[in-house]
């Protein structure tokens, strides 16, 4: 007892370290998760498909519309990869020209062309999609999903 007594701010410390504990525990265990959309707000697609009520048939155009770019895209990922790839490979040779990197960045530059390129038509062929009052609404927001498609996934940050 003589000891409990010596030890009494010891382990009243103790003690509010260990309910400090549990508290913390069961806030982050029992805590509410929050309600809307996920951090950095809807998918680029539900925006548009939220924003233009589209309709059944142009849900369905709509995804066959970017199974079709997604599926180029990844294609010109593998091109452009390849193509960097290539280029740093010259690093290995201490005679490269300027002239052979420059062609070989050229690549690079020509796939993100063309994926700009695609970029720009896939937008062009969802609008043809929609209504009248539709493509006036996308002209509107076209900026916006341009924003959200171009912003890496994760926390929202400062516009790019």
């Amino acid at each position: 007892m003589d000891y409990i007594k010596r030890n009494k701010l010891l382990l009243s410390i103790i003690g509010v370290l260990v309910i400090l504990n549990l508290a913390t525990v069961s806030f982050i265990l029992f805590a509410p998760k929050p309600l809307g959309p996920p951090p950095g707000g809807e998918p680029p697609e539900r925006f548009m498909e939220h924003e233009l009520g589209f309709s059944p048939e142009q849900r369905n155009r709509y995804a066959e519309l970017r199974e079709e770019f997604f599926r180029k895209g990844r294609l010109q990922a593998e091109a452009q990869a390849k193509a960097r790839e290539a280029l740093f490979d010259l690093m290995r040779n201490q005679n490269v020209s300027e002239g052979e990197i420059r062609q070989r960045a050229s690549v690079i530059g020509n796939v993100e062309t063309e994926r700009s390129i695609d970029l720009y038509q896939h937008f062009r062929a969802v609008r043809a999609i929609c209504t009248p009052e539709q493509q006036r609404k996308f002209d509107t927001i076209i900026g916006d999903i341009l924003m959200k498609v171009g912003r890496p996934p994760g926390p929202p940050g400062p516009p790019r």
